[in-house]
């Protein structure tokens, strides 16, 4: 078995691992995240300004309606005041005409609020809407951004790929195959390198006896700590 060969191939998947996990974790997929997460924050914003906006303007329809009906009442009321004679009964009509114009009065305070309110909404969705165009824009920018990114992160992947292959290729398929059954058993670490009696793969000195034991092996050697494969 060519260990140093097999050296060279986990130091390619090595990297290869390396890279897809900093494909996944790119600075800019975090920042096309964010401006997609503000995006949506101005729109609900917008959402909810216009929510409540068409709930004023419900509202000032139905105060148009109520202020018709006590206008109409009120006209009637005074078309029977004329005809009445008798003081007690049009000092009822009289209280009951106060009652109204203090009703009409409270609508129309209400209803000046809600238009009050109307119009600020106009101009808080104005410069929502000016907030949602730049939100989009950054969206459009940081897709594109991250798009380029990724496609450069692939493109060194898929080089990677092809040096594994041709690597794999020279060694031979059942080394490989046996490799790629350490390397699973050992989280992604098939092999590392002994350098200074030390072991590559836990970082662990290895002592006298059992660096004289991996020198004498006639089989793979491995790290009696990790059960790496070493590369003497």
């Amino acid at each position: 078995m060519d260990l140093a060969a097999l050296l060279e191939l986990q130091r390619i998947d090595s990297e290869i691992d390396r890279s897809t996990n900093q494909r996944s974790r790119l600075p800019e997929i975090a920042r096309h995240v964010e401006a997609e997460g503000e995006l949506a924050r101005v729109r609900r914003e917008i959402a909810r300004v216009r929510k409540a906006q068409d709930a004023a303007h419900a509202e000032l329809d139905e105060i148009e309606q109520k202020s018709a009906e006590i206008d109409a009442h009120h006209r009637k009321l005074e078309q029977q005041l004329r005809t009445i004679i008798a003081p007690r009964e049009a000092e009822a009509l009289q209280n009951e005409m106060a009652g109204l114009a203090s009703r009409r009065n409270d609508l129309d305070d209400r209803g000046l609020e809600l238009l009050d309110a109307s119009a600020a909404a106009d101009d808080e969705l104005a410069e929502l809407t000016a907030s949602e165009e730049a939100a989009v824009r950054a969206v459009e920018a940081a897709a594109t951004t991250r798009r380029d990114a990724e496609n450069l992160a692939d493109d060194h992947r898929r080089e990677l790929g092809e040096r594994r292959a041709t690597k794999a290729a020279a060694i031979g398929a059942d080394d490989v195959a046996r490799y790629e059954r350490q390397r699973a058993g050992n989280g992604g670490l098939a092999i590392a390198a002994l350098e200074r009696g030390t072991c590559g793969a836990c970082h662990v000195s290895l002592s006298v006896s059992e660096l004289d034991a991996v020198k004498r092996t006639t089989d793979v050697p491995e790290c009696p700590h990790c059960a790496r494969w070493l590369v003497r």
